[in-house]
């Protein structure tokens, strides 16, 4: 009896979970119920002034392109990129134009992750392009900035393809250099030993070796993981599956490989916090135990994306990415909390089963696609 009360309890548990979790993606893919505040792109004259401080009116001019005014006399040209889309959405820029030169670039308002905004900042990226002819930005050289690439990558994108548009030429994309294109050789091949492992049991006493590269390749040097802040960006902002396809391929093999009766494939095969956790396990000596709440029906994993997805559909505005420890992986952008976070969840591998995915709020979201 009580056995069938715990479980009765947990089915309701779900019922409430699967809802909030319908309101969050009803929310963020239009519906409005008020509590959230609209985050589109609006223009106004206050927008221009920080670029064009005497601005009092603008009018448009063409799509995406303003004459910034003060009275009668005009000051500049303003032009808005809003398709250059970065990890988590549209990077939008306002650049700033004063006799065919760019005197200033804004960053309005958009869904990336603010240390790395923050960190571009730092960089000088923006002002790279103050002062510089508009008829030069298209072959002007400009690199992503390392550690925040996808980011900078859009800013960038931005910058040459609204450069190109007021002056009506044809706008290129970002040339592919020898870097980038390895990156993609060797995520794609991560992802094809991934699946091996998967299928070859006979692979399974390699798997510290295969951990090692998941953590050092996925992890590290490449910084593509599953996040709830960017399974939310993607819901509310649109998926940028061009700038961002491995993230994409990784979302579908999420999804797909548990239908092909591999469960959980992501968490035990591409995540490199996983991974991270797992070689921890096999050095410690120390007898492991699963984390989880004494005769609760609920998971932990579930209680804490129920309370991130109540904090969505009621418009908090917390920050996400906090919530998770996946950023310490850009290292040179993380800060101390993320670390002491971590180091937390490493002490704590010592002596239970990977503690983290006990908690882990994109596992369990993942996990409630398939109803397990």
């Amino acid at each position: 009896m009580k056995q069938k009360h715990i479980k009765k309890k947990a089915d309701i548990y779900h019922y409430l979970l699967l809802i909030i979790l319908i309101a969050a993606l009803g929310i963020s893919s239009g519906w409005d119920f008020q509590f959230k505040e609209n985050k589109s792109i609006t223009i106004n004259s206050k927008t221009f002034t920080k670029i064009f401080p005497k601005a009092d009116n603008y009018v448009q001019i063409e799509q995406n392109i303003y004459k910034v005014l003060s009275g009668p006399d005009t000051l500049g040209y303003g032009i808005l990129a809003t398709n250059n889309l970065g990890y988590g959405g549209p990077v939008p820029l306002l650049i700033g134009i004063q006799k065919d030169t760019i005197k200033n670039i804004q960053l309005l308002a958009n869904n990336e992750t603010t240390e790395f905004l923050e960190y571009i900042k730092e960089d000088r990226l923006l002002e790279q392009w103050e002062g510089v002819n508009i008829n030069l930005v298209s072959t002007m050289k400009v690199n992503a900035v390392s550690g925040a690439t996808e980011s900078s990558n859009a800013i960038i994108r931005g910058v040459k393809q609204s450069s190109a548009q007021y002056l009506n030429e044809e706008q290129s994309n970002l040339n592919r250099d020898f870097f980038s294109i390895t990156k993609d050789i060797v995520f794609l091949l991560v992802i094809l030993i991934s699946l091996i492992m998967s299928y070859v049991k006979s692979l399974k006493k390699y798997r510290w070796i295969y951990l090692i590269i998941v953590l050092l390749v996925l992890g590290i040097y490449i910084g593509k993981v599953l996040s709830v802040k960017l399974l939310y960006s993607w819901l509310s902002k649109g998926i940028a599956w061009k700038t961002n396809w491995q993230s994409t391929l990784l979302l579908i093999l999420a999804i797909a490989m548990p239908l092909v009766k591999k469960p959980k494939f992501y968490c035990n095969y591409l995540c490199p916090m996983g991974a991270f956790q797992e070689l921890i396990n096999k050095i410690s000596p120390a007898k492991k135990r699963r984390l989880h709440l004494k005769n609760s029906p609920l998971a932990l994993s579930e209680i804490y994306l129920a309370l991130i997805l109540t904090s969505l559909v009621l418009g908090f505005t917390i920050d996400t990415s906090y919530l998770e420890p996946f950023m310490v992986f850009a290292f040179n952008i993380a800060g101390t909390g993320l670390f002491v976070f971590v180091g937390i969840i490493a002490i704590m591998s010592f002596f239970f089963n990977r503690p983290w995915c006990a908690v882990c709020p994109t596992g369990c979201l993942i996990s409630k696609v398939h109803n397990k």
